[in-house]
């Protein structure tokens, strides 16, 4: 436990430098506490999760490799992220651009059609569904029915689930966003906000996945304190995890998951499926490749078209047959820190190739954030793509090569900023 306590400390130390502080709002600081709450500090309890999880006693050497690569990643990020602020100055741009628009961002007139039309989809999604996993677990349903009703309502979802979650995971909160810097500027609008703060909660629970509650109430905390570029209060931050750790077992004990597992008492469980659910999956993606199927050499990247010569294959839903077959039970999908696709691909080198890209990713946002500083609706978006972009602790890299979600928002943003200034700018003339 030793090695792993002085990584944790040195990734701190890093972080802080290439962020400015822990506390302070930027991209740096969230992939941070991402990346610490969702992959690293689960390595405290994986052994234990492991067997838990009724998959044995895990081999040694995999298990040493899935903590020195998430080791590596935590240290690699930030200490690229510093190189590169010594070469470009990220302040001096910061500094200049702190500015807002006169008048109002949106119009009434403009921003209740668009919420109007953000909500159908997610109707329609719920009506295509037998069960809605919520729901049945609002019921008390059992653990293997609300099991079934979870994968049918996402992996196994027949109807392009990914424009559904478009609308419902995406588009809402992003809203959501623009009417809270709204109400922070203005004091108006503070209904319109708790609707859309119910919606978007009620979106994020639809299926049951812990993930998306916690990320879009951490986005509400970090869009308030960055809007006003204040660092964030150490006991309010304390208060707030201790709230999100209630919050995930209470969403682990909704969804049916069972309280005691095998030789585990309540909290040990509900911590190993809490901080421990996105980097299981990753000693499977090192135990499968290259032993029993040889690295997929880009094909598990999207092919939009079929442009490229090669078939796109789910190497989520590979791992997840690996980890469910012989065990009963239902086959969904595994995603995991981002370099653990890089790794099914392209082996070690790859994966810490990818670490460095994702570094140099966050960094160069980082650079621009200034640009967003103009209007509450450009920075709604970018309050929105930095958590989009922060989930690479807990998922794939190929999703974002061609990334729908951020077009479908960016296309809103846009109906929304210049339908808004049109409108004002008609009303003039009259």
């Amino acid at each position: 436990m030793v090695p792993y306590f002085i990584v944790l400390v040195i990734g701190a130390i890093l972080y802080s430098k290439a962020s400015g502080g822990l506390l302070k709002p930027s991209l740096p600081m969230l992939f941070f506490w991402c990346y610490l709450i969702f992959s690293y500090i689960g390595m405290a309890y994986y052994a234990s999760a492991f067997v838990a999880r009724g998959y044995g006693h895990p081999d040694a050497r995999i298990l040493w490799k899935v903590w020195t690569d998430l080791s590596l990643c935590f240290l690699i990020v930030p200490i690229i992220i510093i190189v590169l602020n010594r070469i470009v100055d990220v302040r001096s741009e910061v500094d200049e651009a702190q500015c807002f628009e006169e008048g109002p961002s949106y119009s009434l007139v403009v921003l209740i059609p668009l919420i109007v039309v953000a909500t159908i989809p997610t109707l329609m999604f719920m009506r295509k569904l037998e069960s809605v996993p919520l729901f049945l677990a609002l019921s008390g349903a059992s653990y293997a029915d609300m099991g079934v009703a979870r994968s049918d309502s996402t992996n196994a979802f027949g109807g392009n689930y990914h424009w559904y979650s478009l609308f419902f995971a995406h588009i809402i909160p992003f809203l959501s966003y623009v009417v809270l810097f709204n109400y922070i500027k203005a004091r108006k609008h503070l209904i319109l906000f708790i609707i859309l703060f119910i919606l978007s909660i009620t979106g994020s629970l639809l299926t049951l996945q812990k993930a998306p509650v916690l990320f879009y109430l951490m986005s509400i905390a970090f869009a308030y304190y960055y809007f006003q570029m204040k660092l964030v209060p150490f006991r309010k931050m304390v208060i707030f995890g201790l709230l999100i750790v209630f919050l995930l077992f209470a969403v682990t004990g909704l969804s049916g998951v069972r309280v005691v597992e095998r030789g585990g008492d309540m909290f040990v469980s509900l911590m190993n499926r809490t901080f421990c659910g996105q980097i299981l999956p990753l000693y499977f993606y090192y135990d499968m490749f290259p032993k029993y199927q040889d690295y997929l050499l880009g094909s598990s990247f999207p092919n939009p078209g079929g442009f490229l010569p090669f078939n796109p294959v789910s190497v989520t839903k590979m791992v997840s047959y690996m980890i469910a077959e012989g065990k009963g039970e239902v086959v969904g999908s595994a995603p995991t820190v981002f370099f653990g696709e890089v790794y099914a691909n392209f082996g070690t080198v790859g994966a810490v190739m990818s670490m460095m890209f994702v570094g140099v990713i966050i960094h160069f946002v980082h650079r621009f954030s200034y640009l967003f500083r103009k209007n509450i609706v450009s920075m709604a978006f970018f309050i929105w793509f930095i958590f989009d972009l922060s989930a690479l602790s807990m998922t794939g890299i190929s999703r974002y090569f061609f990334n729908t979600y951020m077009f479908g928002v960016l296309v809103f943003a846009l109906i929304l900023y210049y339908g808004s200034k049109m409108l004002r700018v008609a009303t003039r003339r009259d």
